[in-house]
């Protein structure tokens, strides 16, 4: 049927320009403004002090460094269980899995002290204090 003409047996368009209409159609409804489609960013250029921000980059990056860690001894357990290999200790893999969650808190709690900082350096200097 590709490339034939015919809609509802009558000659019209093809296959592919159908296709091509319906595509245009659909890019122009996603690139209507929409409110869901909105994002915020939690952290901005405006207020944000280097040093902070240094520090706040060097702790996620250690956090993310931990992260990194466990996950591939996680996955070495699961790969050594598919393998009928020894595996770690249940309460050993579930204390990793914690840690990973822990050191996600921290680090998005690092972000939101550093973002909160910076909002109220903008706020105080809107009013003119600093």
């Amino acid at each position: 049927m590709k490339n034939e003409a015919f809609i509802d047996g009558a000659a019209s368009k093809t296959e592919d320009e159908l296709m091509s209409e319906w595509l245009k159609g659909n890019a122009q409804a996603a690139a209507q403004e929409n409110f869901l489609n909105r994002t915020f960013e939690r952290v901005g250029a405006r207020g944000l002090d280097a040093g902070a921000a240094s520090l706040t980059l060097s702790h996620v990056y250690q956090g993310l460094v931990g992260i990194s860690a466990i996950s591939q001894i996680l996955i070495a357990n699961d790969v050594a269980k598919d393998s009928c290999e020894p595996t770690l200790d249940g309460h050993l893999a579930g204390g990793l899995l914690g840690a990973v969650n822990s050191l996600s808190h921290f680090m998005l709690e690092e972000i939101d002290q550093l973002a909160d900082g910076a909002d109220r350096h903008v706020r105080g200097a809107e009013v003119g204090h600093d």
